[in-house]
């Protein structure tokens, strides 16, 4: 049963940032649209980074699922996923917060 407990909270944390690096790509997008210049180029190229974490989210639900079915391989490699997608997301966090200072 604990297992079960946990592909579900890694299923649901996946979906959930999923979600948050969609509505901060959105946002990316809204700012560079604003912008005419080398600004708004840089801020296209955020948005189009965030494409690779969203991505990731997207996949750890996809194997969170398989795991759900019995799949022995994404039980034993879920939480390496979920520990890539949070790296991931981390580092995009990072190049954004550097974008956005200089």
């Amino acid at each position: 049963m604990q297992d079960r407990d946990i592909i579900l909270a890694v299923l649901q944390s996946g979906i959930a940032l999923a979600g948050l690096l969609l509505i901060f790509a959105g946002a990316l997008l809204t700012k560079a649209a604003t912008f005419e210049t080398r600004r708004g180029d840089k801020y296209k190229t955020l948005a189009a980074i965030t494409l690779v974490p969203v991505l990731a989210a997207i996949g750890l639900s996809w194997v969170s699922i398989y795991a759900l079915r019995g799949n022995t391989w994404a039980q034993y490699h879920l939480l390496t996923g979920l520990e890539i997608t949070l790296g991931l997301t981390a580092v995009f966090a990072i190049i954004a917060l550097a974008a956005n200072a200089s």
